[in-house]
């Protein structure tokens, strides 16, 4: 199975690691808080953060999930003055920083970082794109098949025949990404179980036919 491969953080590939600061976070912790100032921007080397924002209501709104080597919030520090958007730490985990004066340092003296930046930015736009896109079009059952199928892609860990999602998200979290309720989740887990489409242990989701979902979710099959 071929997988969409992520970027690869600049902060191991140039030299953007002796600007940084790591610090830990544990599962639950708030890394950044929307509305607060953007003073740099954070790397992933450990563990799992998602993006999110909340609703007058107190909705949240889950826009992205997080994997290690990827940066949180590059669209909002280069059109922003303040974050868009919260990124919480799904599981415990190792964020770097680097303040917002070296990042712009490290642009204007390598020509790679601006190129990993506009490609990252690039992808970033296109994913917001695909999911607005999938909200609209799609019914909850095929936009639940997508979804299963894109974390596959970002968290899959293949165990024995079968590929496990390396990645703990509770029936709310997974309604907020999908945009339906915990209740409507809950159902069609259980039918896409009993049509052996997943499996579920101890809290970890397994795909067992992601050719299946691949047809439910109307998108091309994967080579």
């Amino acid at each position: 199975m071929n997988t969409i491969s992520k970027l690869e953080c600049p902060c191991t590939r140039y030299e953007l690691n002796k600007y940084e600061t790591k610090s830990f976070y544990p599962k639950g912790t708030t890394i950044f808080i929307e509305g607060t100032p953007i003073f740099g921007l954070y790397c992933v080397c450990e563990g799992k953060i998602k993006l999110s924002r909340f609703e007058e209501d107190g909705k949240e709104i889950i826009l992205q999930l997080i994997n290690q080597g990827e940066m949180l919030g590059n669209r909002c520090f280069f059109s922003k003055s303040h974050f868009g958007m919260s990124a919480t730490a799904l599981e415990d985990s190792k964020v770097s920083f680097i303040e917002k004066s070296s990042i712009y340092d490290a642009i204007k003296s390598d020509v790679n970082i601006s190129h990993y930046f506009l490609n990252s930015l690039g992808q970033e736009l296109a994913e917001a794109d695909k999911r607005t896109s999938t909200l609209i079009r799609k019914k909850v059952g095929e936009r639940m098949a997508e979804f299963f199928l894109n974390t596959l892609k970002i968290f899959g860990k293949p165990e024995r025949e079968h590929y496990k999602l390396d990645i703990h998200l509770s029936r709310e979290e997974m309604a907020s990404i999908i945009g339906t309720s915990s209740e409507t989740i809950t159902r069609f887990i259980s039918l896409f179980k009993d049509n052996g489409l997943i499996s579920e242990k101890k809290g970890n989701i397994y795909i067992l036919d992601a050719h299946k979902l691949h047809i439910i979710s109307k998108q091309p099959k994967l080579s």
